[in-house]
């Protein structure tokens, strides 16, 4: 669960430190689905019920956040988010990294 956390404010970090990034983010959002979809926040140091509900946006936006850090990567130079969004997108793609979102989501949300 905390390697989960840590990847969704990773996450918050990268993509709306930036006003670009957080537009290519958006972007990407509105085209992929019609139906509304969680905006991404980032993790309360003190609030659980606030952990899950940044959780669910990661959750909600999963192919989003993948496809916007694949276009970072390809079209934003090089900054400190390119140099981090290969291992964020590796982290995503692991199969313990889903389950711990899925146990925290659970777990913060009741």
């Amino acid at each position: 669960m905390s390697n989960a956390l840590s990847v969704v404010q990773q996450i918050h970090n990268i993509i709306s430190a930036s006003p670009k990034r957080l537009a290519t983010f958006e972007k990407i959002r509105s085209s992929m689905s019609s139906d509304q979809r969680l905006s991404l926040k980032p993790v309360c140091p003190t609030r659980w019920i606030n952990r899950g509900k940044s959780v669910e946006a990661v959750l909600t936006n999963y192919e989003c956040i993948i496809e916007t850090l694949n276009e970072i990567l390809t079209s934003h130079g090089i900054s400190e988010a390119t140099k981090q969004a290969p291992g964020i997108i590796s982290l995503m793609e692991k199969f313990d990294t889903l389950i711990g979102l899925k146990i925290c989501y659970r777990m913060c949300s009741i």
